[in-house]
């Protein structure tokens, strides 16, 4: 017997954007630097957050669709190649970040 299971189509969650906002504002802001701002040309909500190791980029789109960019500073205070992921759950948004 053969079962063959359907994936479904990803649906974008609003409850995921608002459950990553409200861990964003409960971030130390004496360890995080923390700057928002909103393109509406590119329909998109890009949130910077830095630390001293780490350099995030998030990008929460309206349609809902949200994308992490992370950068590791280089002993030189440069930053490294870019490690970009789509965020699908709020586990997989922790574990990026806490990397």
């Amino acid at each position: 017997m053969t079962l063959a299971l359907e994936r479904p189509s990803r649906q974008y969650d609003d409850l995921l954007v608002k459950d990553i906002k409200f861990l964003i504002e409960g971030l130390d802001e004496n360890i995080y630097n923390i700057i928002k701002d909103y393109q509406p040309l590119d329909q998109v909500e890009y949130i910077l957050v830095d630390s001293r190791n780490y350099h995030y980029q998030i990008m929460l789109h309206d349609s809902g669709k949200v994308e992490l960019m992370r950068q590791q500073y280089l002993s030189d205070n440069r930053l490294g190649e870019p490690y970009e992921v789509e965020i699908v759950n709020i586990p997989q948004f922790v574990c990026c970040l806490l990397g």
